[in-house]
Order: C-alpha cells, then sequence, then structure tokens
C-alpha cells in the first residue's frame, strides 16, 4: 500500500536524534477513535478526549448528526518525529494520512515537533481532511482543502468550553511572513506552482479572510457551488469575487494586517468526548505493533525484505499468537513468499477458524497462486473466492474483504456480479477517503448511466491538492460525462482501467 499524499507540510528543520528507548504500546478505544501510543494511561486518555472534543466541534458546526463514527480512525502515535521519518525514510514529515480498501489511519508524533509546531496541529488537520471526506462529497478547490483543514488545526479549546477558532497559525509563522506568491498561482497551480509552505500558510491566510473577516460574506460559498457547478475555476472566481485582481489586493492588504479576528464558539454544553477505555495489548500485538504500522505504510524491494527479517524475529517470540501469526502471513504474502504465508495463516487458522482476516489472507493467497499459473480452473476460482465470501461474513465491515472479494472476479477477468458491486460500494461506504475505491465505485456507476453520482463521487479526488495522476485521471472524466443525461451510453474514457491497487 502505498499512503495517499496527504501530508502536512511541515516545517524544514524539525527535531533530529535517534529513536527514544521502546516503551510500552498501549490503545484508547473512544466512539471515533483507536489510538495507540507509548504514553500513559493518563496522557493517552487526554489525546482521546481532545480528537473527540474536536470531532464535537466539527459536528456541531456541520449537518453530521452525533453518534459513534461508521469505523473509527486508527491513530498511532510514537514518542517522537524521529520515528515517523525514520518510518518513511525522510527528514521532514512529522506526520500524515492514509486510506485505502484497508481502511484508515494517521501517524504522528505524541510529543511537539517544534515550540509552534504541536502534535495537536498535525492531527487536527488531518482528521479534518478525514471528517470532509467521510461525510461531505463535492467539489472543494484545493486551496480550500488545505486551508480549511489548517483554519481548525489550531483550535484552541478553553477552560469555560468555548473554542476560539482563527487564532494566528504559529506554526507557519516563517511562511506567512514571507511576500505572498501570485494569487493565481495559490489559487489554480498549487504547488506546482507554490512551495508547499508558502502553498499552507496562504491557503490558511486566504481561507481565514473569506471566511472570518466580514469582507466578504458569502463570496467563498459562491465561488465554492459555481466550481461544483462545473464552472471553470478561474471564471469562478472571477464572478465571485468581483475579479481576481480586487481579491489579491484586498488579500494583501488583510495579510498584513498587525491583527486579524477570531471566531469565538460558546456551547451550551461543550462537546463532550463520551465514553474511553484504556487497553494494554498482548504480548504479540505490543510486540509487533510498529512493524505492523511500517506494513501499513507499504514498503517495498530492500526495505520489504528487511521487515519480513524482523517480523521473523520477533514473531520468533510469540510464535501461536494470533496477532503474530497475522501479520507475518500478511508480510510473507507481500514479499511473495506464498508458502511461508500458508503457513502462518494456516496455523491461525487451526487456533482462530473464524478470524475475518485471516480466511481473507488464505483465499488472496489461493487468488495469487492461480493467477501466478494462470489457472482457468473455474472450480478453483469458485473455492479461492469461498474463502473471501466467509471472510466478509465473519467481518461484515471490513471495507478490504469486500473490495477484495470485488477484485476477486475481476482478476479472474470476470465482469463482477451485482452482490460483488454491493461490497464495493459497501467499501465506499465505508471508506469514502479511498481515492481508489471513489474511482472503482464510480466507474461501476457510469457503467450504469448514473453519471451525476458518479461525478460526485469522483470529485474530491478530483480537485485533491495531492490527486496526483489519479486525480488528473478523475478531472478528465468529470469532463466527459459531465454534461451526459443519466441513461445515455458512457463514453470509452469514462470506463477506462482504473489503476490495480499494489498488492496487500
Amino acid at each position: 500500500m502505498r499512503p495517499l499524499a496527504l501530508c502536512v507540510a511541515l516545517l524544514a528543520s524539525l527535531l533530529a536524534g535517534a529513536v527514544p528507548a521502546r516503551a510500552e504500546w498501549r490503545r484508547a478505544v473512544s466512539n471515533h477513535f483507536v489510538i495507540y501510543s507509548e504514553a500513559s494511561d493518563e496522557d493517552l486518555r487526554t489525546v482521546a478526549a481532545r480528537l473527540e472534543r474536536f470531532d464535537g466541534l466539527l459536528r456541531r458546526l456541520t449537518p453530521v448528526p452525533a453518534g459513534n463514527a461508521v469505523s473509527r480512525l486508527t491513530v498511532y502515535m510514537p514518542r517522537s518525529v524521529a520515528a515517523i521519518e525514520q518510518l518513511l525514510g525522510r527528514r521532514g514529515v512529522g506526520g500524515f494520512y492514509s486510506a485505502d480498501s484497508t481502511g484508515t489511519f494517521a501517524v504522528a508524533p505524541r510529543l511537539s515537533i517544534s515550540d509552534d509546531f504541536e502534535a495537536d496541529v498535525v492531527l487536527f488537520h488531518e482528521y479534518m481532511h478525514h471528517f470532509m471526506l467521510q461525510h461531505f462529497s463535492t467539489a472543494y478547490p484545493p486551496w480550500f482543502i488545505e486551508g480549511y483543514a489548517e483554519l481548525f488545526a489550531n483550535a484552541r479549546f478553553e477552560r469555560d468550553g468555548s473554542i476560539v477558532i482563527g487564532s494566528f497559525a504559529d506554526h507557519r509563522g516563517m511562511a506567512l511572513r514571507a511576500p505572498p506568491p501570485p494569487l493565481r498561482d495559490l489559487l489554480f497551480r498549487g504547488t506546482r506552482a507554490v512551495d508547499p509552505g508558502l502553498y499552507y500558510a496562504n491557503a490558511w491566510a486566504l481561507t481565514h479572510y473569506l471566511l472570518i473577516s466580514d469582507e466578504r460574506t458569502g463570496q467563498l460559498n459562491r465561488y465554492v457551488g459555481l466550481v461544483a457547478a462545473g464552472r471553470a475555476p478561474e471564471s469562478a472566481a472571477e464572478e465571485a469575487f468581483g475579479g481576481i485582481d480586487a481579491l489579491e489586493r484586498d488579500f494583501r492588504r488583510y495579510r498584513r494586517a498587525p491583527r486579524i479576528p477570531t471566531l469565538l464558539i460558546r456551547f451550551d454544553q461543550a462537546p463532550e468526548p463520551g465514553p474511553i477505555a484504556i487497553e494494554s495489548l498482548g504480548r504479540g500485538e505490543e510486540n509487533l505493533l510498529w512493524q505492523l504500522v511500517e506494513y501499513r505504510t507499504g514498503v517495498r524491494g530492500g526495505a520489504l525484505q528487511n521487515l519480513v527479517r524482523r517480523v521473523r524475529a520477533r514473531a520468533a517470540a510469540t510464535p501461536d499468537d494470533p496477532a503474530t501469526l497475522q501479520l507475518l502471513s500478511d508480510v510473507e504474502a507481500l514479499a511473495g513468499n506464498l508458502a511461508e504465508a500458508t503457513r502462518a495463516v494456516d496455523a491461525l487458522l487451526a487456533l482462530q477458524p473464524s478470524a475475518p482476516r485471516a480466511l481473507l489472507r488464505k483465499g488472496l493467497i489461493e487468488i495469487e497462486l492461480l493467477e501466478r499459473g494462470r489457472v482457468a480452473d473455474r472450480p478453483r476460482w469458485v473455492a479461492a473466492r469461498g474463502w473471501l465470501r466467509r471472510a466478509n461474513l465473519a467481518g461484515p465491515d471490513d471495507p478490504f474483504a469486500l473490495f477484495q472479494y470485488f477484485r476477486a472476479f475481476e482478476r479472474e477477468g470476470m465482469r463482477p456480479p451485482p452482490p460483488a458491486v454491493a461490497a464495493l460500494e459497501r467499501a465506499f461506504e465505508l471508506v469514502p477517503q479511498s481515492f481508489e475505491l471513489r474511482q472503482r465505485f464510480a466507474r461501476e456507476l457510469i457503467r450504469a448511466r448514473r453519471f451525476r453520482e458518479a461525478a460526485n463521487v469522483l470529485a474530491p479526488v478530483a480537485y485533491s491538492a495531492h490527486g496526483g495522476a489519479r486525480g488528473a485521471a478523475a478531472a478528465r472524466i468529470i469532463d466527459a460525462i459531465r454534461a451526459l443525461p443519466d441513461g445515455a451510453e458512457p463514453p470509452p474514457l469514462a470506463l477506462a482501467p482504473v489503476p490495480e491497487p499494489e498488492s496487500r
């Protein structure tokens, strides 16, 4: 798996140093989060409560009702940013968010990254993306997506229960003291033309100006509405803002102001965090927790072989532990070691015959063997899919199992039947943050000639600041189907194969 490039662009110079000595991992489970950290019980409870209060704030400000999450966001919090830099193999990234068919997770340090860049800023920024993709599917412009996340990233919780939005973004202070980029570059060219640090800082500033100041009330809504309706972004901006040059003049003046307004939100009753359970991990799960994060983050080549060696070595300490056997089978399968993967998953199924991910891995190994041998034996394919059906029955809300059942028909060279398409749709409902699932489900909607729904599903991919090749492909498809009435013949471009996911 390759994480979606939804990473926060952090300060160029971050805390360095060796990874601290390993401490015991614990887990906090709340209504909307599962958090793993090396923190104390008290600190872990505090982190979970702050994230739940932040979620409560977003729900108070949007039409999203209160209640438990369809699927919780998993958060891994190592002690320092050095562990994250080592995980990704590069400096300058203090946290990231990933969403694919396996689910969603975020990684952020437990300790602050710098005096101005607190760990909460990373978590709140990324959870803002997660929340918007979960509940709102529309064509928000990229600068607004990032600016809105930045605006809420440094939300300040007061002792009286009120929350302050829009305080100066100290974590972007260096970039905000630099001259702003040309507004057209910020609005329409993004990080292709603007340094990421300047991009995020000025996206924050422009969003702040349009939402919190009272100078241009309603213009941002007008702009977003025009873009969502299919208007070209530059034309929409000219109309909604009364001219881009005028907006740039006023925006530069706003950035030079000695003080900026903030939004104070008072509640009759402050958002409550709800129940939070602190749990110890089993020996095998705790022993291999960070290796699981490596696996979920995605490793290839020499790094993958190194991970296999380390998982094998650690697995020797807990050879009969279910969590150990699951990760061992998954990592061996990712490395192409199907005999070793089969031994591990068979041992796990002997311990837990109905373990959903073990059933899934068994089926995926069988499918991989059929593909390797180019076997067209229909009964063997049906039998392999039987393992996936059993996984779906054992874990009906596992998006990965649902998606792999859909893919199993494609991998045999068949059009997925309606039950498989329904499984794909359910996987998308569970993880709408996954661009891969959005593209797959949109293609099925296009096959069904439901073009308006397909365009709505694809819009977040097309307008993401981090969409890359997927975003460009989604934009081309939206352009091809935008004017078509539902029921018309789909254009060939819209039915082009979606890039295959990297094997998991």
